[in-house]
C-alpha cells in the first residue's frame, strides 16, 4: 500500500483518522507492477430460484455540467470520476472521447473504451 496509517489512526474511527501519502517512485511502481498476474475465472454457475433486488454499494450518476457530461457520486458534485465534453448535443444518444481521472498522476487522460449509450430506442 503506498498510503501508510499516522499514528492518530490507532484509536479507531472516531479519534478523526488521516493518512500520509507519499508519491509513488519509478522502483515502487515496477515492485507494484511485478506483483500483478493475469488469470482467468469461470463464469458464475445460473442462479436457480427466487432472485431478489438489492441496493447498489457504489452508486455514480450521470449529468450535465458545466458544458459536459460528468460522472460523479453525486448530481452536480465537484468530486467528477470522468467527464465528456460535448456541449453541442445536450441529448446525445452515444457519448464518446470521454476523459477519466487518474488518481496517482492527478490529472484526466482520454479513455479509449468507455462509452455511454442512450438508453430506450
Amino acid at each position: 500500500s503506498r498510503s501508510t496509517p499516522s499514528a492518530s489512526s490507532a484509536g479507531g474511527a472516531g479519534s478523526g483518522s488521516q493518512r500520509s501519502w507519499s508519491p509513488s517512485s519509478p522502483r515502487s511502481r515496477i515492485r507494484l507492477d511485478a506483483t500483478e498476474r493475469w488469470e482467468s475465472f469461470r463464469a458464475p454457475a445460473p442462479t436457480l430460484g427466487p432472485v431478489e433486488m438489492r441496493p447498489p454499494v457504489d452508486g455514480w450518476f450521470l449529468f450535465f455540467h458545466r458544458g459536459c457530461w460528468q460522472i460523479g457520486p453525486a448530481v452536480g458534485s465537484r468530486e467528477v470520476y470522468a467527464r465528456c465534453p460535448v456541449a453541442a448535443q445536450l441529448a446525445p444518444s452515444i457519448l464518446a472521447d470521454w476523459e477519466v481521472w487518474d488518481v496517482g498522476r492527478k490529472c484526466f487522460y482520454k479513455h479509449k473504451h468507455l462509452r455511454a449509450f442512450k438508453g430506450g430506442f
